[in-house]
């Protein structure tokens, strides 16, 4: 079969619907404008037409022509065999049209109607009465089988004909076009029905029980006529062989329904051409039935209203049938429950992305209409956000508040080989400076236990490139979730809006140097570290404040200088990785090999007796942790040019004076003894900031003059002068830069 005679069976020329190759598409095309090979490049379409500017929604379909039928596993999630799929659909005699194969478990049937039926409610009226003989004739065969009941929406995408099924990349499979009949009768369709012993009535929307035995007067006389004729008499075709019979049922139902005598006449004329001479209608408005129960009618804003209930009832239950299989549903219904409203605004769901986009409303009303803005389901809306983040299982809210933060979709946790992630892992807490492995995964475990705990920033530093700081990152988006992190380079992080990162697990900073850390930034790195909660400000938006749950990263080559630490500073947590050997640690498959650990790593992490199980500091680990090396190289690094010029002479004095183990001296020394104008204020504040000495006032001995005086002094211990790292630069120096 051909690829047109597949669409010009569903379709007729000038309609257009939705194609795609994800399951998030919304925009429609015109049919006659694809050629069979655009078509076949879709692996979607809907299997009904769309209005023109309309989307894809039950409100968009512009024809109720086309049903699809599917089965994916039977009751006990078992995957039914095709030929089973065929021997029911054929035992059943189901009017099919056309019939694809999905390229996975299952075959698409799509009915067609040679007259669409007039709207939503009817469409599942028919829906419903197909798929009961379907799952009775399953029955029937002895199989524990139901059909897919999330298929009934008439927006729904099936798979396109003879297009290529992306399993996964560089594995395709052909949806195969399997045969096209063409469309079915709906005379021959409810005769199918009728011999089923099914009636549209049973199937037809149900009143409250508040309205039973009531006529209902909001619904006009068109809308009652309308009832009787396509669902209550819709089992019984007129003929001239029961004119009376048919003339007489009529008559009664339409005054059950609240219409008068003369009206039912007029009707009938319209139907029949003229009333029977036995004059059924005079006997059905008979004081006889007097006592007819009252049936109630559903107006059309009623008919619309009860459509849209029970669809997203239905959707409801998918949804959780979705969440407690764990599994993804492939043809996810688009529409309504793409969009969330969070106090007085309205978001889009950016479902690959795992993110909101702000919308507007008046687009929204455009798509749906209004009478659905009206009836906004309540699942959908919330008082406000928040930002609860929890790895470990899922977190429910009071349903008034739409969390944020969305768990990864880790595969199970079990135990097993991640000797791969043990590399990596090495390269940074364990093969350049102290050994810190331990520290290093209680800090990972506790991103992944403890998210609310505040935790050291950590920072990579290399000579090299490629020493594997951005494969660290890529490992940690692994594990976290990429939508749960922020990796960019600092200079993104400093710009005003924090939206792209406020709510983030990790925030990882990129080309960190000192050019790009002034006093404002680093109060702005600093507040990140540690803060419990986030003013959330965007663009065009209302700011939020949120929980914050943020860790950060900085990785820079510029390893000896990239920014200011003073003495006191115990937020960084400084690391150096070693260059990679391309020859000896170059692995094509390492990201593959981390990502197959993950769930052995995790299972690891997830289990594992922590080194410190008691908080020690404000963040948890020790200070200690972050008394490397490295550290007190940018300590020294951070210092000022004074600084450096006055522990110099310190250092010149005290090697003249071996036995020595103080200094005392008054600021004017210093300043006699430096080179340049440096004023005493200077020379006061570098002593008292960068050197934390304390000015006294008493009788001391001038180190310098050897006088003994009654003045302001200083006083310098040699510990304090030769307490720190040998800067020489030499081949053992991590942070020397050839």
């Amino acid at each position: 079969m051909i690829t047109e005679d597949f669409y010009k069976c569903l379709f007729d020329e000038g309609e257009q619907t939705v194609f795609g190759n994800t399951i998030y598409e919304t925009k429609p095309t015109l049919i006659d404008r694809m050629g069979p090979a655009v078509k076949e490049k879709n692996e979607f379409f809907v299997i009904n037409p769309i209005t023109p500017g309309k989307t894809r929604s039950i409100a968009g379909v512009q024809h109720f022509r086309n049903f699809m039928f599917e089965i994916d596993n039977d009751e006990s999630g078992d995957v039914v065999p095709l030929e089973k799929q065929k021997e029911i659909i054929t035992a059943a005699e189901l009017p099919w049209s056309t019939c694809v194969y999905s390229g996975g478990k299952s075959l698409h049937w799509i009915v067609s109607l040679q007259q669409p039926v007039s709207d939503a409610v009817e469409y599942r009226m028919w829906w419903k009465m197909m798929e009961t003989i379907l799952n009775k004739t399953a029955q029937t065969l002895g199989y524990n089988i139901k059909f897919d009941s999330n298929v009934k929406d008439p927006s729904r995408f099936s798979r396109a004909a003879n297009a290529q099924r992306r399993i996964k990349p560089g594995t395709n499979k052909l949806q195969n076009l399997v045969s096209v009949r063409g469309r079915q009768s709906n005379e021959d369709i409810i005769k199918w029905f009728t011999s089923n012993d099914l009636a549209f009535e049973d199937f037809a929307p149900k009143p409250s029980k508040f309205d039973l035995g009531q006529i209902n007067q909001d619904a006009d006389d068109a809308e009652k006529f309308e009832f009787v004729k396509d669902v209550l008499m819709k089992n019984q075709p007129y003929t001239q062989g029961n004119k009376n019979t048919w003339q007489f049922v009529f008559s009664r139902l339409c005054r059950r329904c609240g219409l008068s005598e003369t009206e039912v006449r007029y009707q009938i004329v319209q139907i029949c051409g003229e009333v029977d001479h036995r004059d059924p209608v005079s006997s059905a408005f008979s004081d006889k039935y007097n006592n007819d129960e009252p049936i109630y009618v559903f107006s059309k804003s009623e008919r619309s209203g009860w459509a849209r209930r029970q669809a997203i009832d239905e959707q409801l239950n998918a949804n959780q049938k979705i969440i407690d299989s764990g599994e993804d549903n492939e043809l996810h219904i688009n529409g309504v429950w793409d969009y969330i409203r969070v106090g007085t605004k309205y978001y889009k769901k950016d479902h690959k992305n795992n993110d909101l986009i702000l919308w507007d409303k008046a687009t929204m009303s455009m798509d749906f209409g209004s009478d659905l803005m009206k009836e906004f389901p309540k699942e959908c809306k919330y008082t406000k956000f928040c930002n609860i983040v929890n790895f470990l299982e899922d977190i429910e809210t009071d349903g008034r508040e739409y969390n944020r933060f969305k768990r990864p979709k880790w595969q199970p946790l079990v135990e097993g080989d991640w000797s791969t992630t043990e590399k990596l892992l090495r390269k940074v807490f364990s093969q350049v400076g102290t050994d810190q492995w331990e520290e290093g995964l209680d800090w990972i475990q506790h991103q992944i236990t403890n998210p609310k705990q505040s935790l050291h920033c950590l920072i990579l530093g290399s000579v090299s490139r490629e020493a594997g700081k951005d494969t660290f990152v890529e490992w940690m988006q692994m594990m976290l979730g990429k939508h749960n992190t922020y990796f960019a380079d600092i200079e993104n992080f400093l710009k005003p809006f924090n939206g792209a990162f406020a709510e983030k697990c990790l925030i990882a900073l990129n080309e960190v140097k000192f050019s790009s850390i002034n006093d404002g930034s680093m109060e702005k790195i600093k507040q990140y570290i540690t803060q419990d909660t986030v003013v959330v400000n965007q663009k065009f938006e209302a700011e939020v404040t949120l929980d914050y749950y943020g860790k950060m990263i900085m990785l820079t080559n510029n390893v000896h200088d990239f920014m200011k630490i003073d003495d006191e500073e115990n937020r960084f947590w400084i690391r150096t990785m070693p260059d990679l050997d391309k020859k000896r640690d170059f692995d094509p498959d390492f990201k593959k090999k981390l990502e197959d650990e993950l769930p052995h790593f995790l299972h690891m992490i997830t289990n594992r007796q922590l080194k410190y199980p008691e908080k020690l500091s404000r963040f948890w680990l020790p200070d200690t942790v972050v008394l490397t090396n490295e550290l007190e190289r940018i300590r020294d690094n951070s210092k000022s040019s004074l600084y450096l010029e006055i522990r110099d002479l310190f250092e010149d004095t005290f090697d003249a004076r071996r036995d020595t183990q103080e200094l005392l001296f008054a600021a004017r020394d210093i300043r006699e003894r430096v080179k340049g104008d440096i004023s005493l204020k200077q020379i006061s504040m570098c002593l008292q900031k960068e050197w934390k000495l304390e000015e006294k006032k008493t009788i001391y001995t001038n180190s310098f003059t050897t006088e003994r005086k009654n003045s302001r002094f200083y006083q310098v211990e040699r510990g304090q002068v030769f307490n720190v790292p040998d800067t020489t630069p030499g081949l053992d120096d991590p942070f020397y830069v050839k």
